[in-house]
């Protein structure tokens, strides 16, 4: 390879070989540690000889990949800085990315066969670097049963317009949402266009594309074709396009007849680095019990409902840091009992204080070692052994009523609603509550002086805080009444109510999350207008002059509610669940509470801008039930 290299370089023949071998020698030895990774520089032996460049041939290459992909051969050209050049020159060969392909010892590059990637590829030659870019586009073509499969050749040919009156509406997943690379599913819904039954999405990415056909509403793809897109996207993100179609004739006649439309609302869905972990365990009180989905898993879980009590429904539950134990209410008798149970990675859960042995208490919350617990019972604390759940005493916070205790994750402070006594009618019912905090001392088991965490808002209520699991945020609700008299912004599933975020420690002004909180009314699905009339017997009068466009009309109340934090699943988001009214596709009608997982991102929380996400719905649950109160657990 280095005489090969000697010829080429138009050395001088006269030269003896025993001389000509320690040219090669001094070129191959020496020079590589003179060059370095430098474009360029001298040879021991021969200071004028030097390789000026490498050229690498393609360069910056496109090539879209499937199952059949042809291998990418690459060459490499050596300029000398006497002017001669090597062709095909022995190079060595490297790619950055093995997951988008293979690159040999001869510079054949072998596309992966079920994913994309960008990649790299670097050659080297004496010490001399060279670089250019493959971006390997994985693609693939799904054709629906009874559909012609010469679709994707026919629709590469058509002539395409957007047109939003003749398109598709994608109206499920939203507009930015981001899910975790390794979530169950990710449902696409769309409203069909009338005469315009074919439906064609394409999904695609710099390293990715995705093409369906189909005459259906929707389309969700299977754990195959996810990989394809989620491994090859995970950090970065997608579009979802929809275009209609008409189809002439049957079966592999068919023909796409005409130009093909498309819409202007495009979806981005962003993918997270990193896989979401543990379990979602949320109250359907449809089910009268504690429902579990296990990330990774293929259902959701009728995890705990009571054999004790009666007819008892469990539903205020709250997990200990750990994750191993939760507090679960018993509400049958109207009164407020908390019993316990130990949570195992597999099974069902052991109950440790069933309806008998309970406690009156709710909302527990319990401290980072696990020491203590405090619970609250008629707007007062009590503290109680963090392994027995034994009684050790009341709790003086500085204040008459208070509601929604929740522990920071270090365990060195508790934040809590403030209500005053005339509004409280109960733990889970009250109004114009505020939100404080109190600094916990572990080893004496006391309380600090409490604070402020949020201003007072005129009429408003704030209840539900958590702490986010690095400590640094505090989620809480707000409801607002619909009216100076109304007594409506009640703290249990209040139609107005909202999230909101703020800094922990106080004086920050709280950031309403306006990603999370608002929907447009044409992704809200089905929406049943006796639902939002609320009564029966109301007459609405009759409007006067044109009715409003329905983009005009803004959406109905959501009661986005029960926030809920994930563990940290990435460094660069967390996951914040919640429950709320707004209807996921064609599957769920608005009005049904479910569970909703936003992407909350810390850095823009610092910059004091709206740190979430457009939510997604936590798959697996029961369309048909209604859930409520996540709590995402690390078993």
């Amino acid at each position: 390879m280095a005489a090969q290299a000697a010829r080429s370089a138009g050395w001088p023949a006269a030269l003896s070989r025993i001389e000509q071998a320690l040219l090669i020698l001094s070129v191959v030895g020496i020079g590589a540690v003179l060059f370095g990774c430098s474009s360029g520089g001298s040879v021991a032996g021969d200071r004028s000889l030097a390789v000026e460049r490498i050229e690498i041939f393609p360069q910056d290459m496109v090539v879209y990949a499937g199952e059949t992909t042809e291998p990418i051969q690459f060459s490499a050209t050596v300029h000398w800085n006497t002017g001669d050049v090597t062709e095909n020159a022995p190079v060595a060969w490297a790619s950055s990315n093995q997951v988008a392909g293979e690159m040999d010892w001869e510079g054949l590059f072998t596309p992966a066969a079920s994913n994309g990637g960008i990649t790299q590829v670097t050659a080297t030659y004496l010490g001399v670097r060279a670089y250019t870019t493959l971006t390997v586009v994985f693609t693939q073509d799904i054709v629906a049963s009874g559909l012609p499969s010469s679709l994707p050749q026919q629709f590469e040919n058509a002539t395409v317009v957007e047109d939003d009156d003749r398109a598709p509406l994608i109206i499920y997943p939203y507009d930015g949402v981001v899910v975790p690379r390794n979530i169950h599913e990710l449902p696409i819904h769309w409203n069909l266009v009338e005469e315009r039954p074919l439906t064609i999405l394409e999904l695609d990415s710099v390293t990715t594309r995705t093409r369906v056909f189909t005459e259906a509403d929707r389309w969700t793809p299977d754990d195959e074709e996810w990989q394809a897109i989620a491994a090859t996207n995970s950090g970065g993100s997608f579009t979802i396009t929809a275009l209609s179609g008409v189809l002439e004739g049957e079966g592999e006649g068919g023909k796409l007849a005409g130009e093909v439309v498309s819409h202007s609302h495009v979806v981005e869905v962003s993918i997270s680095r990193l896989d979401a972990t543990g379990s979602v365990y949320y109250w359907s009180s449809s089910n009268k019990g504690i429902m579990r989905i296990a990330h990774g898993s293929d259902q959701a879980v009728d995890y705990f409902t009571p054999e004790s009590g009666g007819d008892n429904c469990v539903s205020c539950h709250s997990l200990s840091p750990s994750g191993t134990r939760m507090g679960v209410g018993y509400y049958a008798t109207g009164s407020n009992r908390q019993g316990l149970l130990e949570i195992h990675a597999e099974g069902p859960p052991t109950e440790l204080r069933d309806y008998d042995t309970a406690i009156n208490a709710t909302y527990t919350t319990t401290t980072r070692d696990e020491k203590y617990t405090v619970g609250v019972d008629g707007g007062h604390l009590s503290l109680y052994d963090g392994q027995t759940w034994d009684y050790i005493g009341p709790i003086d916070i500085g204040f008459e009523t208070v509601a929604t205790p929740k522990f920071s994750p270090d365990g060195d402070e508790i934040v809590f609603a403030v209500v005053d006594p005339d509004k409280f009618n109960a733990d889970t019912h009250f109004f114009e509550g505020r939100i404080a905090a109190a600094p916990f001392d572990g080893d004496t088991a006391t309380f600090g002086e409490p604070y402020w965490v949020t201003p007072r808002v005129e009429g408003a209520n704030q209840y539900y805080p958590v702490y986010s699991p690095d400590g640094n945020w505090i989620a809480y609700n707000q409801s607002t009444p619909t009216s100076p008299e109304a007594n409506d912004a009640d703290s249990f599933m209040d139609g107005t109510a909202e999230l909101y975020l703020v800094a922990r420690g106080g004086g920050a002004v709280p950031i309403r999350l306006d990603n999370l909180n608002d929907v447009e009314r044409r992704f809200l699905g089905v929406i049943d207008e006796e639902i939002l009339v609320g009564d029966d017997d109301v007459v609405e009068p009759t409007p006067v002059g044109p009715p409003p466009d329905e983009d005009e009309i803004p959406p109905p109340m959501l009661a986005n509610s029960w926030p809920g934090w994930g563990p940290l699943p990435d460094a660069d988001l967390i996951w914040l669940t919640f429950s709320s009214l707004r209807g996921f596709g064609h599957d769920v009608p608005f009005g049904n509470p479910q569970i909703w997982v936003s992407a909350i991102d810390p850095e823009k929380a610092e910059a004091g801008v709206d740190p979430s996400s457009p939510p997604f719905w936590l798959p697996l649950q029961d369309p048909e039930t209604t859930n409520h109160i996540p709590q995402w657990g690390p078993l």
